[in-house]
C-alpha cells in the first residue's frame, strides 16, 4: 500500500498541526500514521481524506482497476491495509 497522507497534506499546503485540529487525530498518531508505523481506524482514514479533499482510495494509492476485476468487502479492504501496513518496507 502506498500511503499518500504526506503527499497530500504538501499539496494542499496542510501541516501536522492543522491536519491535527481538523480531523481530531492525535498528532503522535498522524505522525506514525504517514510513517507507515501505525494501523488506523476507517473512521481515521475516512476523517483524512475529508480534510485532504482526496478519495480514501487515493490516499491509499489503491487504483479502481485492483478491486473492478473482484468483489471486494470492507473486511477485505481492512485486511489489505493491515497486510500491507506490515509488509511494507519504510
Amino acid at each position: 500500500m502506498d500511503n499518500k497522507i504526506k503527499e497530500f497534506m504538501e499539496l494542499r499546503k496542510i501541516n501536522i498541526a492543522e491536519l491535527h485540529k481538523r480531523t481530531g487525530v492525535s498528532r503522535n498518531s498522524l505522525t506514525l500514521i504517514i510513517n507507515k508505523k501505525h494501523d488506523f481506524k476507517v473512521s481515521t482514514l475516512l476523517k483524512i481524506s475529508e480534510v485532504l479533499e482526496v478519495s480514501t482510495d487515493e490516499l491509499l494509492g489503491i487504483k479502481k482497476d485492483d478491486y473492478l476485476r473482484q468483489q471486494v468487502t470492507v473486511k477485505d479492504l481492512i485486511n489489505y491495509i493491515r497486510f500491507n501496513n506490515t509488509t511494507q518496507e519504510d
